[in-house]
Order: structure tokens, then C-alpha cells, then sequence
């Protein structure tokens, strides 16, 4: 964990969190020290936190504690694929958008960047099947938004019907997170870049 001195060094950035997430001191203090522990080789601060948190918040319709939550489900797998952590709230953010929050929404998004690390038979059926492979390589070398993007591309340019682009997302992140994939890629390639760009300002 933090050392009180990292605290105090941080206490600014908890004060604007709890604000800004309509939380006790203790609750943000507790988010913004997980967050940075958990994206700890990005060398975040607890003011990038809360500004990052509090744009997702107010530009999506999760609120601070649920994309805390949601973190908690796929923030280490981002970190391990070494994932910018704007892009990670970026993407819970456009979930967000559609009702897809919280635990679920972590969930999602932590199976879709496994399955895009170590692709199951079946993730591998839809990569080939949809020519997602470059897709796939941007995720695994730490480009989420590119990858998604690439993906929201081909889909939308795809003459397969909308039941086997369905089909594919359920072999992509398996049948309880799929919503949360096709949440994302059915946004507005317009929407999905504004969402990535305000994360990263």
C-alpha cells in the first residue's frame, strides 16, 4: 500500500476525488490508493485519479464508485497487458453508457483482455473468422483503444449478419460479458474517440 507520507504527498488529489465523487475522505483515499497500487508501473498520483475518474463520471452514466468497482474486476489484467489506465476507465465509461456498470462491466472487460492475451478456442474462432488479429495485437501490446477502434471498424464494415457479430462477441468475452463488449463497439466511432481523448486531456 501507500506510506503516509505518499498520503499526505496525495491528499490533495483524495480531497478532489471525494468531492468530485460525492465520497467520504476515507472511501477516496481507499479508491485512489488501490487504483495507484494496482497501476503502479504507470506511476499514477491521486490527482490523475480523480481527474480521470471524475471525467469518466461526468461524461458517462457510471458514477465514481462504480467505475471503482469495475476497476477492481479488470485493473489487473490491464495492468498486466501494461494498459494505460485512461483507456481502461475510457472503455467502463462507454459501458457505463448503456447500463453496464460496476462489477459486471469489470467483468466484461477483464474477460475480453484475457481472451485477447491468451485467446480460448473459441476467442480464436472469432479473431480469424472476423480478421480481428491486428485488433487483437494492439490489445495485447497495451493499445486498448486502438484495438477496440480497429474492431468497431471491421464490425461495422462486416456483411456477416447482426447474429453472428453477436455470436463472435460471446466467443470473444463469453456469454455474461458480451453485452458489455457490444455496448462499446456499437457507440459511434465519433463517440468512442471524444470518450478516449477527454480520459487522456
Amino acid at each position: 500500500g501507500m506510506k503516509a507520507s505518499e498520503i499526505v504527498d496525495n491528499i490533495a488529489g483524495v480531497a478532489a476525488l471525494a468531492t468530485l465523487g460525492n465520497l467520504d475522505l476515507a472511501k477516496a483515499a481507499d479508491i485512489a490508493a488501490g487504483t495507484m497500487n494496482m497501476f503502479a508501473s504507470q506511476g499514477l498520483n491521486a490527482t490523475q485519479v480523480a481527474s480521470v475518474l471524475a471525467t469518466a463520471a461526468n461524461s458517462s452514466g457510471a458514477n465514481v464508485e462504480q467505475l471503482a468497482a469495475a476497476l477492481q474486476n479488470c485493473g489487473p489484467s490491464a495492468a498486466l497487458l501494461n494498459i494505460p489506465f485512461e483507456q481502461v476507465v475510457g472503455t467502463l465509461a462507454l459501458m457505463g453508457d448503456n447500463m453496464i456498470r460496476s462489477g459486471k462491466a469489470g467483468t466484461a472487460l477483464k474477460n475480453f483482455m484475457d481472451r485477447m492475451a491468451k485467446p480460448t478456442k473459441d476467442a480464436q474462432k472469432a479473431i480469424d473468422e472476423f480478421g480481428l488479429s491486428t485488433a487483437q495485437a494492439k490489445i495485447r501490446t497495451g493499445d486498448l483503444k486502438g484495438g477496440l477502434l480497429e474492431m468497431k471498424d471491421i464490425m461495422d464494415k462486416s456483411t456477416k449478419s447482426d447474429y453472428q457479430k453477436v455470436a463472435a462477441m460471446k466467443q470473444l468475452v463469453g456469454a455474461y460479458g458480451y453485452q458489455g463488449l457490444s455496448a462499446v463497439l456499437n457507440t459511434s466511432r465519433s463517440e468512442m474517440v471524444a470518450m478516449f481523448a477527454a480520459m487522456e486531456k
